[in-house]
């Protein structure tokens, strides 16, 4: 500790240029958070609370293919599940064509016995009664409803962008829980267009984990060599999949992050290179007055890792602040999107230990070879 304000002053020496280096290092390690954080957030999205009971049946070509209404009761009697509730996507807009979040037409008592074991959902149950009771009842998240001013009773009216048909809703209760939706009576949106008979997937809790793949072969089972097939999957996979329509996101988000990592090693290599050769002869003259080479070596290592630690900080520690204070202090959210990107407090610690790290590897080599170099070398070239 007794070093340490020679340490800082030795760094501050060239101030423009350990600003410059700090920011270099705090920009791209702000852009590996956000790499990270998002690869992060997409992966536990995939494990949900109560997760690992839910199966979801879609039209086995594609998601936008529809399933008959028919295959609801089916479905209900085979072994092993409990709860079975049709889904549809609505894709409509609120008021105008900015304010858009996902909304779904379910069956609402279905749809509450889905998510009973999802300790991180909340309703009040008398509100919960009056949104199953309400034929144009929804039931909205706080996000949401902080975000539009919404209370119990308020109208909410959503204009059909793929339904022919226009909602005219009424809050009926509000829940608190992972995802930013509204869920209304599918009754409603039925008699709107004309009770089609049609649905877009099928949730499914079964009773125990390890009957996911039976359950999931049974299901689809009843429908093979129909003109509408099935595909039964986890709801696990079936998020994944999602991630996988954009492609090799956790390969690119490794590269960009080895990229980013060797940017930053040869930006606070070089910053050292250059701060060890115009301290060459200083650097003999200590050693001359007795300092050792490992207190040198320990020096000049020490003003590479608080360089490096400090961008991180900076870089690592903003992005989390502003990440907190969009997403949880005023509750933002991003359309389409069903994660925030607030870094868990496990990635930033992580992240600032490899800025030191990273801080360590580029000032070893000048370090070593500055304490390594002879006292008469170094005073030749005062």
């Amino acid at each position: 500790m007794k070093y340490v304000h020679l340490i800082v002053k030795n760094l501050l020496r060239n101030k423009r240029r350990a600003f410059l280096t700090a920011s270099s290092i705090a920009v791209s390690l702000f852009l590996m958070t956000l790499l990270i954080t998002i690869l992060t957030a997409m992966e536990a999205s995939t494990k949900t609370d109560g997760s690992e009971l839910r199966l979801i049946t879609r039209h086995k070509v594609s998601l936008t293919n529809i399933l008959p209404q028919s295959y609801w009761k089916k479905m209900e009697r085979v072994p092993g599940v409990l709860v079975v509730c049709p889904t549809s996507w609505f894709g409509g807009v609120y008021i105008d064509d900015k304010n858009f979040f996902p909304q779904f037409a379910v069956d609402p008592r279905t749809y509450l016995d889905l998510l009973a074991p999802q300790k991180t959902f909340r309703v009040d149950a008398e509100r919960a009664r009056d949104w199953v009771l309400d034929r144009r009842g929804v039931m909205v998240s706080k996000a949401l409803a902080d975000k539009y001013g919404w209370t119990i009773g308020s109208p909410v009216f959503i204009k059909g962008r793929i339904y022919p048909a226009d909602l005219d809703l009424r809050v009926s209760a509000i829940y608190t829980g992972a995802d930013d939706a509204v869920y209304f009576q599918r009754d409603y949106l039925e008699e709107s267009i004309g009770r089609p008979g049609f649905v877009g997937s099928y949730w499914i809790r079964i009773d125990d984990p390890g009957h996911l793949s039976r359950v999931a072969k049974a299901v689809d089972a009843l429908f093979a060599n129909s003109d509408a097939e099935t595909l039964t999957e986890s709801e696990r996979a079936f998020t994944a999949g999602f991630i996988q329509m954009l492609g090799n996101v956790k390969g690119l988000v490794m590269y960009l992050s080895l990229v980013i990592a060797a940017t930053i090693l040869m930006v606070t290599a070089n910053s050292m290179s250059m701060s060890v050769r115009e301290r060459t002869t200083e650097v003999a003259v200590l050693k001359a007055l007795g300092f050792p080479s490992r207190t040198v070596l320990v020096l000049l290592l020490s003003e590479a890792v608080l360089l490096a630690g400090i961008g991180g900080l900076l870089g690592v520690g903003g992005f989390w602040g502003l990440a907190h204070l969009i997403f949880d202090v005023a509750g933002f959210r991003l359309p389409m999107v069903w994660f925030t990107l607030v870094p868990p407090a496990w990635l930033v610690a992580s992240l600032i230990v490899s800025s030191l790290g990273l801080g360590f590897a580029s000032g070893l080599v000048p370090a070593l070879g500055a304490a390594r170099r002879p006292i008469l070398d170094g005073l030749r070239q005062a």
